[in-house]
């Protein structure tokens, strides 16, 4: 099976940023300038993340390809027609260029818009943690290069407000979940939050960036809560996907007059749904609850660009959950390799 699970140096590099997180808030009592340790290791849980959390999606959306392309070919006349209408776009006349999703999308169309809206979610989270983390380290030294890279915050996060708007019939509709558009206007980079952070540049006012955190609060937690919902879309699709397999695999069994040998095929068969199964359901599992760790691990960091974390509690579980995520595909790379 193709490998779609190298992840093995991000697991060095969480490691090493979960330490160096500890040593950090160990260290960090009575000092009021932003610490760039804290901000390093929830910049890089953030990476990990975001390609775990890809790579994961990603996966569903090949398997429901794959399954939607083997139960097409064995249909007969009758599902034919099922199978064309859930490809079918709706042409429009309005614009030569215009045109709808089919009616009832087919299951891997579904998978294949939460990827990609995932996709832009996490490149606009992770650009935004990089931005954070250049700042804290003084690395960025001018308005037009805070300018810049909110910009780039922004645009990403556009992309990602449009592709959930333009997904959340598809996939809330093959999956019965309830998709909350997020407003228009979402930034992780407000007016607010950008008018902090040159003020954090222009005249080193230590509570700037705390206040700029604060402000994108949030915001912040509308794109964890969006992307846990992707995340619960992958994991219906994979449940939908081993319930028909299981079945069919069952119903094999118990078909009378079966030779040892394509008996044996059947067993084996059914041990492999059942070891991907849950293999994947851990992983995805550990997705979700990671993604909800973030708004609370975002909001710690105000306490860090202050000076004076509390206790670190919310950055050290994120890169805990960032390394287990790690692990998980690690585990599923393997199952997989056995099938």
């Amino acid at each position: 099976m193709k490998d779609h699970l190298n992840s093995g140096s991000r697991v060095t590099k969480c490691a090493l940023a979960g330490v160096a997180l500890f040593a950090t808030i160990t260290s960090m009592a009575g000092c009021t300038a932003p610490r760039h340790g804290p901000f390093a290791a929830y910049r890089d849980a953030v990476e990990v993340l975001q390609e775990s959390a890809e790579r994961s999606v990603r996966i569903e959306a090949d398997e429901a390809r794959r399954a939607f392309i083997e139960e097409a070919s064995a249909s007969d006349q009758a599902a034919a027609s099922a199978v064309a209408e859930g490809l079918r776009l709706r042409i429009s006349d309005a614009s030569s260029f215009a045109y709808n999703p089919p009616a009832t999308p087919a299951v891997f169309l579904s998978m294949e818009a939460a990827s990609q809206t995932l996709g832009h979610l996490n490149e606009a989270v992770a650009l935004h943690a990089e931005l954070l983390a250049q700042l804290a380290a003084g690395d960025l030294t001018s308005p037009e290069a805070i300018d810049a890279f909110a910009a780039r915050v922004n645009a990403a996060g556009a992309d990602f407000v449009q592709g959930l708007n333009q997904a959340s019939g598809m996939i809330g509709g093959e999956t019965a979940l309830v998709i909350h558009a997020p407003p228009e206007d979402l930034a992780l980079v407000s007016t607010v939050v950008a008018e902090a952070f040159r003020q954090h540049l222009l005249r080193s006012q230590s509570d700037a960036l705390r206040r700029a955190i604060t402000a994108g609060e949030p915001a912040m937690r509308v794109y964890a809560e969006s992307a846990q919902t992707l995340i619960e879309a992958a994991a219906i699709g994979e449940r939908q996907r081993y319930t028909a397999r299981i079945a069919a695999v069952q119903e094999a069994l118990e078909t009378g007059g079966l030779q040892p040998q394509k008996r044996r095929k059947h067993v084996e068969e059914a041990i492999a749904l059942y070891e991907t199964f849950v293999a994947r359901m851990a992983a995805l599992e550990t997705l979700h609850e990671a993604y909800g760790r973030l708004p609370e691990a975002f909001a710690e960091l105000s306490d860090a660009a202050g000076g004076a974390v509390r206790s670190g509690e919310d950055l050290l579980l994120l890169a805990r959950d960032a390394r287990l995520v790690a692990r998980r595909y690690d585990t599923l790379r393997s199952v997989e390799g056995n099938e």
